[in-house]
């Protein structure tokens, strides 16, 4: 399918602007805070530090305030969800009014047709191209690629490396499609701390694939929210946006134990991705998102024996997105959009 210049302009202005979110499920991305209390205490449990006099009051005394600021965080969690309730209530009926309205389309004949789209119209890094991680990256039909180096960094980010697909519904009934795309990763990550006098550094690093899929054009109105849906997130994530490739985690000990070092490598491994029963109003267009999504914290900065390494783009390592895979069904009733949707609030 060709792609509109103008079109293209608004996809990437949109994306820059921020104005699209795509960060649902993301749990494996949010920063795993780690008390210097649980450190302590957990070192002074060992034997070396007991026989040297520590007092045992001492390590019950950290346990308790340990708890006690965990506890006080979970109740921030729970205060911030009770906050946002109102608009994930909203999230969460879309979602479901949207299944419901692909189970009732499929009640009927259908016929299945696929439509392969074998490379991105772009790839692109959001946010944070400041960073100076992004090598190289390629588009070619099932050979689209990117290439990703981190080396050591100084400060905790976060960034994602996106393939760009789009599709529209080009006929005058809504369809609903099965969608499959995936990331086949070649290099590999690794995380290293080093070790202190009590307790050492602690390094992390999370790497994720994930499905966006972001309704463009010719969506309508929620009749949930009343609002527009057009450049927005479909509400209805499904567990199958998400894979973890790697999820690394390095603590360094005592000063009587060694730097600890975590890595994984990958040849050319595939992380599938996958929505069931997306229901695309007719002349509608779809902008679906397979990112390569990356966070790492460094906790104490550059250091020789701290390290956070990823490698996708030495000696042939590379990212790829070789294509995506839209299963349409489109429904023999013919039903419009304004049919669908309204049959579906009259029930």
């Amino acid at each position: 399918m060709a792609i509109d210049k103008s079109e293209l302009k608004r996809i990437i202005a949109a994306m820059k602007s921020g104005k699209i979110s795509t960060n649902q499920g993301s749990a494996n991305s949010r920063r795993q805070a780690t008390s210097p209390k649980r450190r302590a205490a957990a070192a002074m449990v060992d034997s070396v530090l007991e026989k040297a006099g520590l007092d045992g009051s001492k390590f019950s005394k950290l346990v308790a305030q340990d708890q006690s600021a965990l506890r006080a965080d979970f109740a921030k969690e729970r205060a911030v969800a009770a906050k946002n309730i109102r608009v994930s209530t909203a999230t969460f009926r879309s979602a479901m009014t949207a299944r419901r309205q692909a189970a009732k389309l499929l009640g009927a004949p259908f016929i299945p047709a696929i439509v392969s789209l074998d490379k991105p119209f772009l790839i692109w890094q959001l946010p944070n191209p400041q960073l100076n991680i992004f090598i190289d990256s390629h588009v070619e039909p099932m050979n689209s690629f990117v290439r990703v180096r981190v080396d050591d960094p100084t400060e905790s980010n976060s960034t994602r490396f996106v393939f760009f697909f789009l599709w529209s519904n080009e006929t005058d009934s809504f369809a609903v499609v099965n969608v499959r795309s995936s990331l086949v990763v070649n290099g590999g990550c690794s995380v290293q701390a080093k070790s202190g006098i009590f307790s050492g550094a602690v390094e992390t690093l999370n790497v994720n694939a994930s499905l966006a899929i972001i309704r463009w054009f010719g969506w309508g109105t929620d009749p949930v929210t009343g609002t527009s849906n057009d450049q927005t997130t479909h509400p209805d994530f499904q567990p199958t946006h998400r894979q973890t490739i790697a999820s690394l985690r390095a603590e360094g000990g005592h000063i009587f134990q060694g730097a600890s070092f975590k890595s994984q490598s990958f040849s050319f491994e595939q992380f599938a991705l996958s929505h069931r029963q997306l229901v695309v109003p007719n002349r509608a267009s779809v902008v679906f998102q397979v990112s390569l999504e990356l966070s790492y914290d460094p906790e104490d900065g550059l250091d020789l024996e701290n390290n956070i390494d990823v490698d996708f783009s030495e000696r042939g390592s590379a990212v790829f997105c070789p294509s995506l895979e839209v299963e349409v069904l489109t429904p023999l009733s013919g039903l419009t959009a304004n049919q669908a949707i309204n049959s579906l609030i009259l029930e």
